[in-house]
């Protein structure tokens, strides 16, 4: 036996529906009249599989049919695990500085002189390398954060940005940058 999804959405977009399933991220849309047809489907699902055997097993594939004795919370749980344990991505949190352009009225910080020296620098790459080779990441999310980590933008993040960036495209691993700024 059949059921629809826990975790289908489906989005009305002008004269088409966008269907999404959380589950498999399987993501499309259908015309207004596609729409109405795949909803009475949906209805008696015996029926939709038996007379449009194809197309019920791509909704199927794509998860927005699933079996009963399926649970899909379990399903959810496991994606869950899998992102929260097999995920070997390494963030890496970066303050250039301390120093601040604004002073604001609930900050805490001292807001020290100063910036980030060359052998800081260095001893990243290094790190980084041997995170690559000992602990074997999957790739790098490269965090800059700070005082306001963008005072040292053209000293600072983007050539170190970059060399890292090198180095992961070297090894064949992905790499991401982001930052929090003011």
């Amino acid at each position: 036996m059949y059921q629809l999804s826990f975790y289908n959405y489906y989005v009305n977009n002008g004269d088409r529906t966008i269907y999404f399933n959380s589950i498999s991220g399987q993501i499309f849309s259908v015309s207004e009249q596609e729409h109405i047809f795949l909803q009475n489907q949906f209805n008696d699902l015996i029926s939709f599989e038996l007379e449009y055997n194809s197309v019920f097993k791509k909704f199927v594939d794509w998860e927005f049919i699933t079996d009963m004795e399926r649970d899909q919370k379990d399903v959810i749980r496991l994606i869950n695990h899998k992102k929260v344990f097999l995920d070997k991505t390494y963030r890496l949190v970066i303050n250039p500085t301390l120093e601040c352009n604004f002073r604001c009225w609930y900050c805490y910080e001292d807001h020290v002189a100063g910036k980030m020296n060359e052998e800081t620098i260095e001893k990243i790459k290094k790190h980084v390398k041997l995170m690559i080779k000992e602990e074997r990441i999957s790739g790098l999310l490269l965090d800059w954060f700070g005082g306001e980590p963008l005072l040292y933008f053209d000293e600072i993040i983007v050539p170190l940005s970059e060399q890292l960036r090198d180095i992961m495209t070297e090894n064949g691993l992905p790499f991401f940058t982001q930052a929090t700024t003011n």
